[in-house]
């Protein structure tokens, strides 16, 4: 009936995104774009759907153009710098954040961004100078303040984490990610009888969410027995995993963990190499840095290097800058 609506042919695109459709999606945002050139939005979605389709490189070229048409709006820039994040050009994505602070200085929403792009970044100090900012602008943001205690759990900060993570339950009793959080720090604080509480509180309010956090409290329960020097009971902890999951990687990681600082390296290499075998996901940078330290200090340094050197690649790849020290 009118062809020519700008706003109608966005709703479109509005609607089909919702539903999912990526590629009338598209198109409807494409004729948008086509029928409005100055209207920003139809330009913001197109490059979202770009995104969705794992083209980033076309999202980047798309907030790109957005960007020399209206240089000083912030948003452009936080966007463009989530596709710069998938194309790992991780230099470029913190410059497009520091652009969108200088527009927006007082924008909580980009400092809460770019404090999640730090904190995958493993910057951990640069990640809380950012949330900690954001909480200031706005001391209600409650994803600000999830995000900063994990961070602060990350800095070994307990009872700080503890602290952010108490507050979020107060507020948000039926949200079980702070509880999940709070239980992982009790446990980093050998406080295993709190955490307890929080596990059945958690399991009680929702039983998927508790089944998929479960291992990582097994995890974190045996990385703080290892710093307890409880190393068999460590070990115990490690063989339950395997036992509940016996084609899962991370029980026999955990494992090589605990025989690592017994100085069992061959059966830690043994255990690191069974991981590898189970483990197609991100975890396999992790557990070749580890495999390649362990070989090394076997003396196996031609096997070592070769680990250590998919390893670094891949820490760079991801921006992880802790994993890529360690592993350097």
């Amino acid at each position: 009936l009118d062809p020519e609506n700008s706003l109608v042919a966005h709703l479109l695109g509005q609607l089909k995104l919702q539903a999912g459709e990526l590629d009338e999606a598209k198109a409807a945002f494409d004729r948008a774009r086509e029928l409005a050139p100055e209207w920003a939005l139809p330009r913001e979605h197109l490059a979202y759907v770009h995104r969705m389709q794992e083209n980033p490189q076309a999202a980047v070229d798309e907030q790109t153009k957005l960007i020399e048409q209206q240089p000083t709006r912030a948003g452009s820039y936080v966007n463009r710098a989530f596709a710069l994040v998938e194309l790992s050009q991780f230099e470029m994505a913190a410059g497009d954040y520091a652009t969108a602070i200088e527009l927006e200085p007082e924008n909580e929403q980009i400092y809460y961004h770019r404090g999640v792009f730090r904190l995958a970044r493993q910057a951990y100090e640069e990640a809380l100078a950012d949330f900690d900012r954001a909480l200031t602008i706005d001391s209600a943001f409650a994803n600000a303040r999830l995000y900063r205690a994990h961070v602060l759990l990350n800095l070994k900060r307990y009872d700080d984490a503890i602290s952010d993570f108490s507050k979020l339950i107060e507020k948000f009793p039926d949200d079980p990610r702070a509880s999940a959080g709070r239980a992982n720090a009790f446990v980093a604080m050998g406080k295993f009888d709190a955490m307890q509480a929080d596990n059945e509180r958690l399991e009680q309010l929702d039983p998927e969410y508790f089944a998929h956090h479960s291992w990582q409290l097994r995890v974190a329960e045996l990385v703080s027995l290892r710093h307890q020097e409880e190393y068999q009971q460590a070990l115990q902890v490690a063989e339950q995993m395997i036992e509940a999951q016996p084609q899962a990687a991370i029980g026999y990681w955990s494992r090589a963990y605990v025989r690592w600082d017994l100085e069992e390296l061959v059966e830690a290499d043994e255990d690191l190499t069974l991981a590898l075998d189970l483990e197609a996901g991100i975890m396999r940078t992790q557990i070749l840095s580890s495999r390649g330290q362990v070989r090394a200090e076997m003396g196996e340094w031609t096997a070592a290097l070769e680990d250590l050197d998919v390893a670094i690649a891949d820490c760079r790849q991801a921006g992880w800058t802790v994993n890529l020290a360690q592993a350097l």
